[in-house]
């Protein structure tokens, strides 16, 4: 992986000193009336490069365009290039399908109906090396990846590298400037991650009973790319036996003690993790009890035993160390008092590592945020949902009942501080990962997953 980026950073370099071609098919000469311009400009080189301008004064005549068929992230993306470009000059690219009808003045996001006639090969592209591909075809711009949900991955970094140029009333952007922008994507540092956590449900009648339901989960999973994935409700006969295996291979690894119903086992809080990204430098369960250590107790009324399982990883390539504990709070409106002691457990716990390390808990917590235990989370810990740069889904509540109702649940909480920063903030309730899709009455789980994009340090 260092060594595709720092191939990368060499093609950048010759880029700018005019010693590698650059992906251009130059822009028109012709000028009219309500069309984009170009100007000649100095590279570092001393030659000249066209500059595609998609801003001038208080208008523009590119509109961002998505597939119209595609997944949720499509349109996400293109709206959020759209918002970042109005941010930094104060005026609005219109967001259009390619439904639409075509112009020469377009971004296009994704794949659309438009890529054939540019001549990009996606299956050609080398995306271990350029995640993400960003280049100036004529006088329209191709930003695009392997699969949508990548292109707006880490986007906000290539927008970053791009926009700082920006002024009011003006951007442009040249092949350069695209290299540049892919170069940023492609040196985001391992210490970027995405975290996962869905409540797998060990219930369902069909069309949603585990069986039915497990590829449905790992292609959420994978499509999400997930770096670090909790799961609560795997129960050892309906999961268990088929999760792990199904997993393995695309490299995921597993940690986790078990909740024990009398003398069966039940519920498995496991951590999924890609071993090849993350050294495990300590993990272990404990229990909800006055003796957590002691395998299947519980505190006095509860009717549920339950766990918390964390871990101490370390990124491989940069020696960066962060904690994730995973956990499922007592279920049922009555036990209220229950998941108050459970939340002063884990945070007992927790206080003397967010000193050291990014700390991260994630789990069904049962508690909703008109709840008191919900302000005493929140005594100690964030809600990424509100700290996320990004919250890609406002008030999207995460427990859906296979639409029968929704109520809040799922979290992902984080240490106080600038340990962690948050990039953006996703509740998974879409019924489409890129090319598989499922139907009306299909369900991933009785509760949606909740997923974060964030940067550790």
């Amino acid at each position: 992986m260092l060594k595709k980026r720092v191939l990368a950073c060499v093609l950048a370099l010759l880029c700018v000193f005019g010693m590698a071609s650059c992906n251009t098919d130059g822009t028109g000469d012709e000028e009219t009336e309500q069309t984009a311009t170009s100007q000649t400009t100095q590279t570092t080189s001393g030659e000249d490069e066209s500059l595609l301008k998609i801003v001038d004064g208080e208008k523009s005549n590119y509109k961002v365009v998505y597939s119209a068929t595609a997944d949720w992230w499509a349109y996400t993306t293109a709206e959020y290039i759209s918002e970042r470009i109005t941010q930094a000059t104060g005026v609005t690219p219109r967001v259009a399908s390619d439904a639409s009808e075509p112009s020469d003045y377009e971004i296009i996001v994704g794949s659309t109906n438009r890529n054939d006639s540019l001549g990009f090969d996606s299956e050609t592209h080398d995306w271990t090396l350029y995640p993400i591909h960003i280049g100036v075809y004529g006088t329209k711009i191709l930003i695009t990846a392997d699969k949508s949900i990548d292109v707006y991955k880490d986007l906000s970094f290539a927008m970053d590298k791009w926009l700082a140029s920006a002024k009011h009333g003006e951007l442009g952007i040249s092949e350069l400037m695209c290299r540049n922008m892919m170069n940023a994507v492609g040196s985001v540092d391992d210490n970027v991650i995405t975290l996962l956590m869905q409540n797998l449900c060990v219930w369902g009648d069909a069309p949603n009973t585990p069986a039915e339901r497990l590829e449905r989960v790992c292609k959420e999973f994978t499509y999400y790319d997930a770096d670090i994935i909790g799961v609560s409700e795997q129960d050892v006969n309906d999961w268990l036996p088929y999760l792990p295996s199904a997993l393995a291979p695309h490299g995921y690894a597993r940690l986790g003690g078990k909740k024990l119903y009398g003398g069966l086992d039940g519920d498995w809080n496991n951590i999924y993790y890609k071993a090849e990204k993350f050294d495990v430098i300590e993990w272990d369960t404990f229990w909800y009890s006055e003796t957590p250590d002691v395998p299947g107790t519980k505190l006095p009324g509860a009717k549920d035993k339950q766990v918390a399982t964390w871990a101490i990883f370390e990124v491989k390539e940069t020696g960066t160390r962060f904690m994730v504990m995973n956990t499922h709070l007592h279920a049922y409106a009555d036990y209220g008092d229950i998941r108050t002691q459970q939340i002063e457990i884990f945070t007992n716990f927790l206080k003397p590592y967010m000193s050291q390390y990014p700390v991260y808990i994630m789990g069904d917590m049962n508690i909703e945020e008109k709840h008191t235990q919900y302000a005493t989370v929140l005594e100690t810990f964030n809600d990424s949902r509100d700290t996320a740069k990004k919250n890609l889904s406002g008030e999207q509540d995460t427990y859906n009942a296979y639409g029968d109702k929704e109520a809040d649940g799922d979290y992902i909480f984080t240490g106080k501080g600038d340990k962690q920063e948050i990039l953006w903030f996703k509740v998974i309730n879409e019924k489409r990962f890129g090319d598989y899709s499922f139907g009306e009455n299909e369900w991933v789980s009785d509760h949606y997953g909740v997923c974060v994009r964030t940067r550790v340090s």
